[in-house]
This record gives C-alpha cells, sequence and structure tokens, in this order.
C-alpha cells in the first residue's frame, strides 16, 4: 500500500515535470523528455493513469529524431549521443506501449544508433570522469537500453547489431553499482552482479576513485576483440529477455 501511494506520487510528479521542462527552457531535455517520459510511457502500459497533457508535445518531439541533437546543457548533460540513446529508448516505449503506431520515427531513430555502435558492439558514452550513474548511464546502461531499442525497431533487421551488444553484455564485468544493474537486467542470472553491491563496491570516496581509475568504467573479460565478434547474421536471433519484453 505504501509503495503504491510512492509509486502515484512519483508519476504525479513526472507528469508535471514531463511538459513543463520544454515550457519552461524552450528545449527537450534527455532526462525530462527520455526518461522521465519513458516512465510514463511505462506507467500508462501497466494501467496507470497519465494524463494526456503529460506527454503530448514529448510524443511529437520523438517522433522527429532529426532534432534531437538540439539540447542544451553542461557538456555531460549535453552529450549528444547519450541524449539520443534516452530520447530512442523513450520512442520503443512509446511504440511498444501503443502511444506511437507509426514506425517511421522508430526507424529512423535505430538507424541512427546503429551508426553509434563501437566496434566491441557497446555504445561507449562520456560519464564525464565519473563511474556510471543514473544520470550518466555508463556503458553498460547505455548498451543495454540501445540494444532494447533496436529489439523493438526489428529484430531482424538489426540482428548483427543486436548479436554484437549481447555478446558484450554477456562478456562485461561490473564496475559501478548502475553497471551491475544494468548487466543483470541484460542478463538476470549473473551472480557477479548479483553480489556487486555487498562485495566490490568502494566504500569511500577514495575506494570509489581508485576503482574509477582502475576500471575507467565496464571492463571485458575478453578485451575489445572478444566482443566483436558478430556472426548473427543467417545465425538465430537473440531472444528478448523477459525483462525487455515487459
Amino acid at each position: 500500500m505504501l509503495a503504491e501511494l510512492f509509486l502515484q506520487t512519483a508519476l504525479t510528479f513526472l507528469s508535471r515535470e514531463v511538459p513543463r521542462w520544454p515550457q519552461e527552457n524552450h528545449c527537450y531535455s534527455c532526462h525530462n523528455n527520455g526518461d522521465a517520459a519513458r516512465a510514463l510511457y511505462s506507467a500508462q502500459r501497466r494501467g496507470y493513469p497519465v494524463p494526456e497533457t503529460a506527454l503530448a508535445d514529448t510524443t511529437a518531439w520523438l517522433m522527429a529524431p532529426a532534432k534531437w541533437d538540439e539540447i542544451h546543457g553542461a557538456p555531460v548533460a549535453g552529450d549528444k549521443k547519450l541524449a539520443r540513446i534516452q530520447f530512442g529508448a523513450a520512442l520503443a516505449e512509446a511504440y511498444h506501449t501503443g502511444a506511437v503506431s507509426d514506425d517511421g520515427a522508430l526507424r529512423a531513430a535505430a538507424e541512427s544508433l546503429v551508426k553509434l555502435q563501437d566496434p566491441d558492439g557497446s555504445w561507449r558514452v562520456d560519464t564525464g570522469g565519473l563511474p556510471g550513474a543514473p544520470a550518466t548511464y555508463g556503458t553498460a546502461l547505455a548498451t543495454y537500453m540501445t540494444r532494447r531499442t533496436l529489439l523493438v525497431a526489428g529484430r531482424l533487421q538489426y540482428a548483427e547489431e543486436i548479436g554484437r551488444a549481447t555478446l558484450w553484455l554477456e562478456a562485461a564485468k561490473p564496475a559501478s553499482v548502475v553497471d551491475a544493474a544494468a548487466l543483470l537486467v541484460a542478463s538476470p542470472g549473473r551472480s557477479d552482479c548479483r553480489s556487486f553491491c555487498g562485495t566490490r563496491r568502494p566504500a569511500t570516496a577514495a575506494g570509489a576513485r581508485s576503482a574509477q581509475n582502475a576500471g575507467r568504467g565496464v571492463r571485458h573479460r575478453n578485451g575489445a576483440a572478444g566482443a566483436r565478434r558478430s556472426g548473427y547474421r543467417g545465425r538465430a536471433r537473440p531472444r528478448l529477455a523477459a525483462q525487455d519484453a515487459r
């Protein structure tokens, strides 16, 4: 009961803040109109009431991927690659929810994201020298979210890119709690990610800096070459995890 109250409070807050940002700042934010909007689309899909006015402007914005680079803010907050990943994830959720029925914009977004994939199969983003966090994502979360967008946009069409991302996610080691969470959602059976918070989380700021300097983000078990194998064309495509389908 208390959890439901907190959820409704959060949805009320997001329903107010998502449309408020572009009205007051005359631009669209990757965190407000990307991540926050995605949460509202997801809530709609689960039967929670969300006012139409909360998402109307954002939905129109998401339907125009060519404008997604028109963001403003601090260098990290203004990372256009991360913004495109976040907007793409929101559009995929809108399409998955039924709020958007035309897949043209989603395919255009997917095509732009494919061009940003690194050779090792990941989507690396600038975290401003900090470990992955909810605001800056980190490579693991960015890769997981982009893979999900491609799965929604077209499993077969983007099978090779999805396959390389899957290989990277399976081999990556967590370097932060956000990394561990993203890798765990991608592969729910990973015990290393489940135990990460209790066994490897730095206890101090100095420890966090040391871990960051040593790993500089997600570490890959087999190096860059280990995730470079594609080999997914003509083979069975990766299945969408249960968490992805929800």
